[in-house]
């Protein structure tokens, strides 16, 4: 595993995408900021180069696949993450920061001077990948020839970026899904925190699939 230190000037942000997106630019061009909400590391689990088993994509040519994984804090006395729900009660580390980690899969030109030097960044759903929409053929953890489909992305030379914003705690981990580790808020006790919530699920028949009541139970029991 290779680890590459980062640090990215978020200014708070709490959508974990956002700040990926920082920490792959700042990397990109070695630059390393002061900061306030930041990705600290971003380790390479595995390559794959190239992936789509040599397939070449026009004057782009071959791809290469990265999973990795970033590591990242925040400042929970900032009054810009007073949004964050409970942060005051998250656990800190000795900086007095509140971590989390995120997978960060990015499928990218070998050669990335011949691609278009433009992202494409896929906010994923429950962990996977949309990047099928476009090329036809998608998956998580795409890999042969037949895994590229039309290959429209790749033949157009983009970098295509998917990181991990649900919690796996609520997501089942594997098959490759793109998840996020978040720390679990605590009253000063060490007690669970519990809220009342609301919840309306509207159905158009009076017996709801196994998927729906799994939904509401989820719902109701966060």
């Amino acid at each position: 595993m290779k680890q590459i230190s980062l640090a990215a000037q978020a200014h708070g942000r709490p959508h974990v995408g956002v700040m990926l997106m920082v920490a792959l630019a700042l990397a990109t061009i070695n630059r390393t900021p002061p900061a306030d909400a930041r990705i600290i590391r971003l380790e390479v689990l595995s390559v794959q180069s190239p992936t789509f088993g040599g397939l070449s994509f026009g004057t782009v040519g071959t791809y290469e696949k990265i999973f990795a994984r970033a590591y990242g804090e925040v400042d929970p006395s900032d009054r810009r993450n007073s949004l964050i729900t409970d942060i005051d009660l998250a656990p800190r580390n000795s900086s007095g920061m509140v971590e989390y980690s995120a997978d960060v899969h990015i499928m990218k030109p070998v050669d990335m001077s011949k691609g278009n030097q433009r992202i494409f960044y896929d906010v994923v759903n429950r962990g996977n990948k949309g990047h099928g929409a476009f090329n036809e053929v998608g998956g998580n953890n795409p890999t042969t020839a037949e895994d590229a489909g039309t290959g429209l992305l790749m033949r157009r030379g983009y970098t295509l970026v998917f990181s991990g914003w649900e919690d796996e705690g609520l997501v089942p981990p594997g098959n490759n899904r793109a998840l996020a580790r978040l720390p679990i808020a605590r009253n000063p006790d060490g007690s669970s925190v519990v809220e009342n919530t609301i919840t309306e699920v509207i159905f158009d028949n009076a017996t709801p699939d196994s998927h729906w009541k799994s939904a509401i139970e989820i719902t109701v029991t966060m």
